[in-house]
C-alpha cells in the first residue's frame, strides 16, 4: 500500500469518527429533550394527599380543591 492510499484511508476513517461523534451527541440532545418533554407531561406536580393536606392548611379554598381534585383524576384516568 502506498502512502497516498494510506492518506486517503486514514482521512475516510477520521470522517467517519468525527460522523459518529456528531450522531452520538445528536442522539444525547434529542433524548435529553425527549425526557425533559415527558417529566412535564408527567402531569400535577402533587398527588391527591398533598390537595388533601393543601385544603386543610388552608392554602386552597374548597372550591379550588374540587376543581384540582377533579382534574387529577381526569389525567390520572387519560394515562391508563
Amino acid at each position: 500500500m502506498d502512502t497516498e492510499a494510506l492518506v486517503k484511508l486514514l482521512y475516510v476513517g477520521m470522517l467517519l469518527i468525527g460522523a459518529l461523534i456528531v450522531l452520538w451527541i445528536v442522539v444525547v440532545i434529542i433524548r435529553h429533550q425527549a425526557l425533559k418533554h415527558d417529566e412535564m407531561k408527567s402531569g400535577p406536580g402533587f398527588d391527591l394527599d398533598q390537595l388533601k393536606r393543601m385544603r386543610e392548611e388552608g392554602q386552597i379554598s374548597d372550591d379550588e380543591y374540587r376543581i384540582l381534585r377533579e382534574n387529577a383524576i381526569q389525567q390520572m384516568d387519560r394515562k391508563k
